[in-house]
This record gives structure tokens, sequence and C-alpha cells, in this order.
């Protein structure tokens, strides 16, 4: 009777980590779906629940989270050669010339 208790625990700790496992990789394509469509809310949400549940280094998490900041605050850099002044008697433009 006691091994067949045992037995039991074992297995129901088998399948729930192979359930938890298949929940990890099922939200990591899923997130990475999300992220390729451009829809970085659900995609931040799909990788805060990967790191709850999965770990921290789970898959590429730590990446995606990174280039959705990246995208969400670009960075522009300017040098002097791409600023143009054009000045007259009554008005003065200022033209940028970015990488945007």
């Amino acid at each position: 009777m006691k091994r067949v208790i045992i037995l039991n625990i074992l297995l129901l700790t088998f399948v729930a980590t192979t359930n938890s496992q298949n929940d990890c990789d099922i939200s990591l394509q899923e997130a990475q779906k999300a992220y390729n469509e451009k829809n970085y809310p659900l995609t931040k949400i799909l990788c805060n629940h990967i790191i709850s549940n999965c770990g921290e280094n789970y898959g590429n998490v730590q990446e995606i989270l990174q280039e959705i900041e990246e995208a969400n605050n670009p960075s522009l850099f300017l040098s002097s050669k791409d600023i143009f002044l054009d000045y007259d008697s009554t008005q003065t433009q200022i033209y940028i010339d970015s990488n945007i």
C-alpha cells in the first residue's frame, strides 16, 4: 500500500513538472508571436508570466524584454554633420537629417 502511494506521488510530481514545462514552452511561443506582431503589451504580460513561473533565465525572455524596452525608447544620434542652418533677414530654419 505504501508503495502504491509513493508511486502515485512520484507520478503526480512528474505530471505536474511536465505540465509546467509545457506551459512555459507555450507561453514562450505566444510571447514570441506577440512580439513579432508588435503587440508589446501582451508580450510583456507573457514574459512576466514566464519569469514568475519558469524563471528569469527561461528561453530568451530577458532578450525579448530588452528589445521591447529599446523599441519603446528609441535613441536618436545626431552629429554636427546632420544639422543644417538656413537663414535670411526674415526667418531662420534648421534642418535635421537623421537616421529615423
